[in-house]
């Protein structure tokens, strides 16, 4: 399994970056933050998240990214805040390699992990929390998104 699941990521890290007409870069940048991990999933305001217990001991959430009129490389920023304690969870900046869909000028990154800073998924069960990201592409266009959710934890 550690095989295939290694050759996997090494096909994908070898791909060739998407092209897209400039025609996709006449409009502003977008983005939809959703979740999935094996397919993106549209988020919407006070839908739950499941909080998931990681193989090695911690927690994280998924999310995914949709950006529209934006370069196949970026930089994308997440903050995840417990909106019940105002605790910020987790808060990273990682590149990524955007991926292409069947929207024309659509791209996206799907089964990203935010770790949270939390002991026990049941810290925060059941609470509000804010998803903010914002990405920017290697050409300096930027977007940014954000959704309220309930978590839920991983059972």
């Amino acid at each position: 399994m550690t095989r295939i699941v290694a050759c996997l990521l090494i096909a994908t890290a070898c791909a060739p970056l998407p092209e897209l007409d400039d025609t996709c870069f006449e409009t502003d940048a977008s983005v939809e933050l959703g979740t999935g991990w094996q397919g993106f999933e549209a988020l919407d305001e006070t839908d739950t998240i499941d909080v998931v217990h990681g193989p090695q001991g911690g927690y994280h959430v998924y999310y995914s990214v949709r950006p529209d009129a934006m370069a196949p490389i970026a930089d994308l920023s997440i903050e995840v805040t417990d909106l019940e304690t105002n605790r910020l969870l987790t808060v990273g900046v990682d590149p990524v390699r955007l991926a292409e869909t069947e929207g024309r000028c659509t791209l996206e990154a799907v089964g990203l992990l935010a770790i949270l800073d939390i002991d026990d998924s049941a810290d925060i069960e059941g609470h509000a929390g804010l998803i903010d990201i914002e990405i920017i592409d290697e050409e300096g266009r930027f977007a940014t998104d954000s959704v309220t959710v309930v978590f839920r934890a991983d059972r």
